[in-house]
């Protein structure tokens, strides 16, 4: 499948979605215990390492992690970043500034994830930045 059929297909289907949101799961995640030193300079949280332990996808971490340039970091502190499945092998990454403008978009051709994912990205008070679950929020 092409970026274009995918990104064709996740404008078709909408917000709606027939898979699981693994953040629902995950909902027992109120604030952290620790943070973790993790790629390009980020930390992540007990929910967003649960998240990547549960759904065995540490790739979405990276993903988001290697979004944090210093332009990015300072054009837009605060992010979201939802995992939309598409089929049961493909999703869409997509970043936004919190008020529902896209950011980034990228195709995920192959992915066993299984289900939609939400995650959190803002500053800590060091500049690094932190990549966390809503719940945590």
């Amino acid at each position: 499948m092409s970026a274009d059929s995918l990104f064709k297909m996740i404008i078709e289907c909408g917000s709606e979605s027939v898979y699981e949101d693994l953040n629902k799961r995950l909902s027992g995640y109120c604030g952290t215990d620790n943070y973790y030193e993790y790629l390009c300079n980020t930390l992540i949280t007990d929910g967003s390492k649960a998240l990547a332990e549960t759904g065995e996808c540490y790739w979405l971490l990276d993903a988001v992690a290697s979004y944090q340039t210093e332009r990015t970091k300072k054009s837009y502190p605060f992010q979201v970043w939802k995992l939309r499945k598409v089929t049961d092998t493909s999703a869409v990454l997509i970043g936004e500034d919190g008020n529902d403008t896209v950011l980034f978009t990228q195709p995920i051709l192959y992915t066993d994830i299984p289900g939609n994912a939400t995650l959190y990205c803002s500053p800590y008070q060091d500049g690094r930045m932190i990549i966390f679950l809503p719940s945590e929020y």
